[in-house]
C-alpha cells in the first residue's frame, strides 16, 4: 500500500496553469486528507509507504513526522513534481538530492524508496536508475507497464507484474511496477489512483484476487486528493476533468472496503530489499 503525498493542485498537465511559484498561494488540503488516510490505516492496522514530495516535506514537516511516528515508511516522490524526462539528468539528480535531504532532516532516517511523479520513467529515461542508486535509493516504483500520457513504458522487460532487479554501476535497485490485470486482449491497471476511483469496486477487487491467486502481489497507490470530493475544481479539458475528478464521492468508502478485504504492507518491508 503506497501513498503519493502531494496536494490537490499537483495534477498532471497543469504546470502551465499553476507554476511552482504559485503553490504557496493555493489553498492546501494535504494535511486534512492525509489525516483521513492515516486514520483508516490505523483502524485496519496496516502500514504503508508514503512517497513524499520534497516541496510538501519542506512546508509540512510535522505531517511527515506524524506519518513516520505511526510506523509508516517514508520514500521520496521527487521535489518539484515534474516528470523525470522533462527534468533531464542533471536537474533530476539535484532535485532528488534536495528531496532526500529534506526528508532525512525531518525523520533522521535514510531514504531508500522512490516513485517518480506520473510514473515518468519511460523508455527514454531509463538512465534515472543509475542516478537513483547513486543517491542511495534501493527500491523504486515508477514503472507503468503500458504507454500512458506522461509515463508508461514499451520495453517488454517491464511488462509483467514482477519485481525486477535492475543492475546499475552503483549496485542493484529493485523495481516494483504498477499492477496490471490481463483481460482477453486488454491489460487493465489495477493499481489505484484514478483507476481505483473509476472502476467498480467489485471488479477492482476481483482483479486483485486473481493476481493474488497467481502469487502476484498488487502494488496499490493513492493520493490524498483521491478521497476529497470537496477539493477545488480546475478548468481542465473534458478528458482531464474526467480523469481528475471521476469517482471522488465514493472513493473513501471504496478505500475502506479495500483495507477490509485485503492485507497490505509497506513496499520496503522485505528483507531482500533491506539487504541489497
Amino acid at each position: 500500500f503506497t501513498v503519493d503525498l502531494e496536494d490537490w493542485f499537483h495534477l498532471p498537465g497543469v504546470e502551465d496553469m499553476i507554476s511552482i511559484d504559485e503553490w504557496d498561494n493555493m489553498e492546501s488540503r494535504v494535511e486534512q486528507n492525509t489525516t483521513i488516510i492515516l486514520e483508516l490505516l490505523d483502524k485496519h492496522k496496516i502500514k504503508a509507504t508514503f512517497f513524499v514530495l520534497g516541496w510538501i516535506a519542506d512546508r509540512y514537516p510535522q505531517l511527515v513526522k506524524t506519518i513516520d511516528s505511526k510506523g509508516h515508511e517514508i520514500g521520496t516522490h521527487g521535489y518539484s513534481h515534474l516528470p523525470i524526462f522533462k527534468l533531464g539528468k542533471q536537474k533530476f539528480d539535484s532535485e532528488l538530492k534536495k528531496s532526500i535531504s529534506s526528508l532525512k532532516k525531518i525523520i533522521n532516517k535514510d531514504i531508500l524508496g522512490h516513485r517518480a511523479p506520473f510514473f515518468s520513467i519511460k523508455d527514454e529515461s531509463i538512465w534515472a536508475f543509475e542516478i537513483l542508486r547513486k543517491n542511495g535509493i534501493i527500491f523504486d516504483s515508477s514503472i507503468f507497464p503500458q504507454v500512458r500520457d506522461l509515463g508508461g513504458i514499451k520495453n517488454p522487460t517491464f511488462t509483467r507484474n514482477n519485481m525486477y532487479k535492475i543492475k546499475t554501476k552503483h549496485g542493484i535497485i529493485l523495481e516494483y511496477p504498477m499492477s496490471m490485470y490481463g483481460l482477453i486482449n486488454f491489460r487493465i491497471p489495477v493499481c489505484g489512483g484514478g483507476y481505483f476511483r473509476s472502476l467498480p469496486y467489485k471488479f477492482f477487487a476481483y482483479c486483485i484476487r486473481r493476481l493474488n491467486n497467481q502469487g502476484i502481489p498488487c502494488v496499490f497507490y493513492i493520493h490524498p486528493r483521491d478521497i476529497d470530493s470537496e477539493q477545488p475544481v480546475l478548468d481542465l479539458s473534458a478528458y482531464r476533468t474526467l480523469k481528475a475528478y471521476m469517482g471522488l464521492k465514493s472513493a473513501r468508502y471504496k478505500l475502506e472496503k479495500l483495507l477490509c478485504d485485503f492485507n497490505f504492507r509497506p513496499m520496503g518491508d522485505n528483507l531482500e530489499v533491506k539487504n541489497v
